[in-house]
C-alpha cells in the first residue's frame, strides 16, 4: 500500500536514481506503484526540460526543439493522469462513500 511517507520517499529516492543514472524513460506497469513513479518522472522530465527552454545562451532552434519535448511530456503526463484515475476507480468501486466527504 502506498501511503504518504512511503510515496515521498519513493519520488525522493527516484529522483536521487534519476539524477544519478538518467533513464530515457521510465515506463509504467499495471500497479499503482509503477503508475505513480511512471508520473512523478513526467514531471522530472518536465521540469528540466522546461529549465532548459529559459535558457538564453542556446539558438532558438534549440529551444524550439525543446518545447516540442514539453508538448511530448505533457501528452504522456496527461495520458498516465488518465490511467491514474481508471486504475484507483476500479480499485475504490466497491467502497463505502457513505461517510467519505466529497469534493
Amino acid at each position: 500500500m502506498i501511503n504518504k511517507d512511503s510515496l515521498l520517499a519513493l519520488h525522493d529516492e527516484a529522483l536521487a536514481a534519476w539524477y544519478r543514472e538518467k533513464p530515457a524513460e521510465v515506463a509504467p506497469g499495471a500497479d499503482l506503484r509503477s503508475l505513480v513513479l511512471a508520473q512523478h518522472f513526467c514531471n522530472f522530465s518536465l521540469w528540466n526540460h522546461e529549465d532548459e527552454a529559459r535558457r538564453r545562451d542556446v539558438a532558438d532552434s534549440y529551444i524550439a526543439e525543446t518545447k516540442r519535448a514539453i508538448d511530448q511530456w505533457n501528452q504522456k503526463r496527461n495520458d498516465l493522469i488518465e490511467r491514474l484515475d481508471v486504475f484507483l476507480l476500479e480499485e475504490l468501486k466497491d467502497a463505502d462513500l457513505s461517510r467519505a466527504r466529497q469534493n
